[in-house]
């Protein structure tokens, strides 16, 4: 039940909410029992009343819960109403002469306005249960990794990339331990300008983690639960978008929880998954919803201007967080696109609807300008992309405003919509240097595929055609998506963002599975959208306005038959508001059926998704053992660079030697080292850059060197007919023996004399840790008896002469120093 000053709150925070309880409060007052068709209020309206607990209904009929309580407030809102009016008055008065100015207390200063706007947070003790509920399921599905993560005292980032974001953050803190050491921003890009693309996301962890102590071990941490935090802020961004955008608390926090639950958001925002997505995310949900809010209907003019400065910072935000931003901000365009000819075909103003947009992707193309000049953040082509779009944005206002006072049909605005992005394109090709080869670079980064499993479509048969990714929120969202599209096109503007962003990630999930994380946040609304509607079409909750009404060509009916949208009548179950009396188990078994399916078919992949990019324990005791081992030796970087395949090879390099910067060099040639046949060729383009050589399980090809090292280490393999390799030794295997690890050596030369023209064997056993094995090499004596081989082993050796099975002839000790030196070492005896 509300009481007084929750009423009160209610009408400050909806001044159109009033006239529609005092009519209902008159009602009640005449009447003993009545029902919602004896009210003149609209269905939306009156399910809010009902829901804010103003209003029950006692099983004959509803009554006002609490009538005293609601004169009162309305009585207050009305006094406060009168005084606002009269100091508006009275500075009218002052500005024109023909008054004085007045001071009144009930005056709304902006101040006063901005913390009337944050009270509408829902705080009821309901609400506080929801976003408690939703927190911590977001933040539980997302530490499921943490024992991977944070272990023998070390934080394991999980993935690969992450450790270049670390590398770069504690690069930063030597420059700058300190937070207020602001001069580093203007380094953020400096060092890095080969692989580009983050200065924001770096420079704002670097201030945190300098702000919580500025060492590794921080930064560590800050980076292991930045995606977490950055996560569940953009939760609580789409359940504002639910609240602020489409009016229904309900939409927001289910779409919030189904989000919490959704394993292609929850696998970028994980704990330990340090990339640059989770921020992307972030800045992206700000813009759609600052873009939302001020396109969705007209709104006050003091929201409207914040919304436009909440838009700018966000375009901002978004572009110099990731260079990738412009393929981002597509849609924003493409929104307004959509927005100015539907103003002009229903008589509209584009200047009254979107100058506030145009002021805020103005104020994003000078933020980031700043950045990019003073600070050097970002290539210029990448900022110039919000100057760009804000300029793009005034011609199709300008132009929509003419063709509306002109009277101009919609159709040739868009025809004109066309005409001028292709001239702009061009231009700014011609005036950017490099913005063309760009463009295309990005199209082949989006078409292509480049062997890596993030470039799949997301609705392919590997991913389940996107439940995998989605669960069924995801067929659920695209039938509400075709459904707003349509109600879209008949003016229902507060769909209008939504619908534009959701089919452009749906085009780019298509395309590659990486789209799915800036994808996620509008399936959940979508879905939670579906099951809204649902929950209203079997009675269990008042239809949202967002969902009643009907679609300009299609009537959409409830579900006995009787159109829905009207303010009168017996309009059927989806327009109705319904009390407990009126809900049905079946109904309630249905809706529940929904729900625990679209978050059941989610959640079952959860686990698996969630921790499939932690660092397997054998990658993260292999590092550490390389780590002791060149520590061992003094070998600094680049001596001790590990080099493995790509897609693990920051993650060694980091905890071998902290220097995980990039991976260009293992990934341009790990692979064709690994098929090739040429042991002695790959030793001489390695050596003098490489420390370690790391082998992990792959598909066996005969005769290559992953085959010829992994199983045998190098020794000769009689069997496959595989002579023994001299410059690789093994020094460390695993505990499952899954990974090997080897040191490029120049190799120990052994040279002695024996019968001419005969072969001799050399075979040794070698330990290392987790394993031993035999080292085997033959060689063939010359005409005079001498021979001379390479062995990559120290240790003692016994001469065979004609092979294994031969006589033993003689012994060799081969010191350590020789294998890492080159030298020579004399054998005794003779065959």
């Amino acid at each position: 039940m509300a009481d007084e000053r929750e009423i009160s709150r209610l009408l400050a925070d909806r001044p159109g909410l009033a006239e529609a309880v005092a009519a209902v409060l008159a009602v009640d007052e005449e009447t003993d029992e009545w029902t919602f068709e004896d009210v003149p209020v609209g269905t939306g309206v009156f399910g809010e009343i009902v829901g804010e607990g103003l209003v029950e209904d006692d099983g004959d009929g509803y009554r006002v819960v609490d009538p005293g309580a609601v004169r009162r407030a309305l009585a207050d809102h009305d006094a406060v109403a009168v005084g606002t009016e009269q100091a508006d008055t009275d500075q009218a008065d002052s500005a024109t002469g023909s008054g004085t100015a007045t001071t009144d207390r009930t005056t709304a200063t902006p101040l006063e306005r901005t913390l009337r706007a944050a009270r509408r947070v829902d705080v009821t003790p309901r609400g506080v249960a929801v976003v408690v509920a939703v927190a911590v399921a977001f933040v539980g599905v997302r530490a499921l990794p943490y024992g991977q993560v944070f272990r023998d005292r070390a934080v394991v980032l999980t993935g690969n990339d992450p450790y270049f974001y670390r590398f770069w953050v504690e690069q930063l803190l030597v420059r700058s331990p300190s937070p207020t050491g602001l001069g580093v921003l203007a380094d953020v890009s400096a060092p890095f300008e080969s692989v580009g693309g983050e200065p924001f996301l770096a420079a704002t962890l670097w201030w945190v983690s300098a702000l919580l102590g500025g060492t590794p071990d921080v930064a560590g941490a800050v980076l292991a639960w930045y995606p977490v935090v950055a996560g569940l802020a953009g939760c609580s961004i789409v359940y504002a978008i639910g609240v602020r955008v489409l009016e229904d608390r309900r939409i927001g926090a289910l779409a919030a929880g189904l989000l919490a639950v959704m394993p292609s958001h929850a696998f970028r925002t994980s704990l330990g998954f340090a990339d640059h997505h989770a921020f992307d995310y972030l800045w992206l949900l700000a813009t759609l919803a600052a873009l939302a809010y001020l396109l969705a209907a007209d709104r006050d003019p003091f929201a409207r201007r914040w919304g436009a400065v909440g838009l700018g910072v966000s375009v901002a935000g978004l572009t110099l967080a990731w260079e990738g931003a412009p393929l981002m901000l597509v849609p924003a365009a493409a929104s307004l696109a959509v927005s100015v000819p539907l103003d002009v075909s229903d008589g509209r103003s584009p200047r009254r609807t979107t100058t506030p947009v145009v002021a805020g992707l103005g104020l994003g193309a000078v933020l980031t300008l700043v950045g990019h000049v003073l600070l050097g953040w970002q290539a210029l082509f990448v900022a110039v992309v919000p100057l760009l779009l804000a300029a793009g944005a005034a011609v199709l206002v300008a132009a929509g405003e003419f063709a509306e006072r002109r009277s101009l049909t919609a159709q040739r605005l868009v025809v004109a919509e066309f005409a001028v992005p292709a001239v702009g394109i061009i231009l700014a090709a011609l005036l950017v240097g490099g913005l063309a080869e760009r463009f295309v670079g990005g199209v082949g980064f989006l078409l292509g595929s480049g062997g890596i499993a993030e470039t799949a479509s997301a609705f392919g048969p590997g991913q389940l055609f996107g439940v995998e990714q989605f669960g069924l929120a995801l067929p659920v969202a695209l039938a509400v998506l075709c459904w707003t599209s349509l109600r879209t096109f008949a003016d229902d503007r507060r769909w209008l963002v939504l619908t534009v962003f959701g089919w452009y990630f749906v085009v780019l999930a298509a395309a590659q599975v990486r789209f799915t994380g800036q994808l996620a946040p509008l399936v959940a609304l979508f879905a939670a959208s579906g099951v809204v509607w649902a929950a209203a079409h079997y009675g269990v909750v008042t239809a949202p306005d967002a969902l009643a009404g009907t679609v300009e060509g299609t009537e959409q009916t409830a579900g006995d038959g009787r159109p829905v949208g009207s303010d009168g009548g017996d309009s059927g179950p989806l327009e109705r508001p319904f009390g407990p009396g009126d809900v049905s188990a079946r109904s309630l078994f249905l809706v529940g059926v929904v729900v625990v399916s679209l978050v059941a078919s989610g959640g079952a992949f959860l686990p698996e998704t969630v921790t499939g990019a932690t660092v397997p324990d054998r990658n993260y005791e292999t590092s550490m053992w390389m780590h002791g081992y060149a520590d061992e030796r003094g070998w600094d970087y680049p001596d001790s660079y590990v080099f493995s395949d790509w897609g693990q090879n920051r993650v060694f390099n980091y905890f071998v030697s902290g220097q995980s910067a990039n991976y260009t060099y293992a990934q341009g040639n790990y692979s064709a080292f690994i098929s090739s046949t040429n042991a002695s060729g790959w030793y001489e383009r390695l050596r003098n850059r490489t420390g370690f050589v790391v082998l992990q399980p792959l598909p066996r090809r005969a005769n290559t060197m992953q085959e010829r090292l992994y199983y045998t280490y190098g020794s000769r393999w009689s069997e496959q007919g595989y002579e023994a390799v001299s410059h690789y030794r093994a020094v460390y295997a695993s505990e499952t023996r899954a990974n090997k690890v080897f040191v490029l050596v120049p190799g120990a030369r052994i040279r002695g004399q024996a019968t001419p023209n005969t072969t001799l064997e050399l075979r040794t056993r070698v330990e290392i840790p987790n394993d031993s094995f035999p080292y085997r090499k033959q060689v063939r004596t010359g005409p005079d008896g001498e021979y001379e081989l390479l062995v990559p082993y120290p240790g003692e050796y016994e001469l065979r002469r004609g092979g294994p099975d031969g006589n033993r002839t003689g012994t060799v000790a081969v010191p350590d120093a020789a294998v890492g030196n080159g030298t020579t070492v004399r054998a005794s005896g003779e065959g």
